[in-house]
């Protein structure tokens, strides 16, 4: 189970020196900042995803500082006593059939949960609900789903057309679920991430099941230099609006993370 307080897993920043920390944990801190160490997983298992923490949730989007702050996360902390995700998803699919969305309510969910000191039952579990839409969507738990032999579907493949860009073809296929270990990626730059998870992560339309060919390329000037600028394009059809050419963010630039980021936006 992942620790309650992690810089890895949560957005916060631990100090260096401090008496309460242990030595060899002040390198590790100090190592991870030195090498951009960064959690990121093309498809993280659902264990992962439910063990990661509730609070300061590194995946989780700015809308939820400002629930952090509501008598409902507070009451969740203090009374519901929820750590990790698993927790939260639990609260809200474990809910009576007899449950009536009001504070008022007596059935068997809300009487637990005036056991443990909470005063709005239903206030809490709208508060855990928002938590988890706060979080990006290859990071939220799904609703009863094993943690055996675990598969995520629509990823995109791409075909490299030498010369012309490339063609990819997306379709439906299975990739490799991803554990918190090997969830952590060095050498990165935390604003490239955050924006390819945007563009993956914002559509919440259900992907279609046909195929389409896109085209995709990066370029970059002076690459391998300090001076470098990268740029990617993505071309669909003649006239059409989701063709794009986009400026490569961040400082990592090169004609590699133009062909990257290329993908990732088509």
């Amino acid at each position: 189970m992942i620790e309650s307080w992690n810089p890895l897993t949560q957005e916060w920043k631990p100090k260096r020196r401090s008496e309460h920390i242990p030595e060899r944990v002040q390198t590790a801190i100090r190592l991870a900042g030195k090498h951009k160490i960064e959690l990121e997983a093309l498809e993280p298992t659902e264990e992962t995803k439910r063990e990661m923490p509730v609070w300061l949730h590194r995946k989780a989007n700015k809308e939820a500082a400002r629930i952090y702050a509501t008598d409902g996360a507070k009451c969740l902390k203090k009374n519901h006593r929820t750590h990790y995700m698993k927790q939260l998803i639990e609260m809200v699919e474990d809910v009576s059939q007899e449950h009536r969305k009001t504070n008022f309510c007596t059935c068997n969910t809300c009487k637990l949960a005036s056991s443990t000191g909470c005063t709005h039952p239903q206030k809490c579990l709208d508060t855990a609900t928002k938590l988890v839409e706060t979080l990006a969507l290859r990071w939220r738990p799904e609703k009863r789903q094993p943690f055996a032999s675990e598969a995520a579907t629509n990823p995109v493949t791409a075909n490299r057309n030498r010369g012309k860009g490339e063609a990819g073809t997306i379709v439906n296929t299975v990739r490799e679920p991803t554990d918190l270990k090997h969830s952590i990626r060095i050498f990165t730059e935390k604003e490239n991430l955050v924006n390819a998870t945007a563009l993956l992560t914002t559509n919440n339309e259900t992907q279609a099941t046909t195929e389409l060919t896109v085209y995709t390329d990066g370029s970059c000037i002076g690459n391998g230099t300090a001076e470098a600028r990268a740029g990617s394009g993505v071309w669909y059809a003649p006239q059409d609006p989701r063709n794009a050419s986009i400026r490569v963010p961040g400082k990592a630039q090169s004609n590699q993370v133009g062909e990257l980021l290329a993908i990732l936006h088509a």
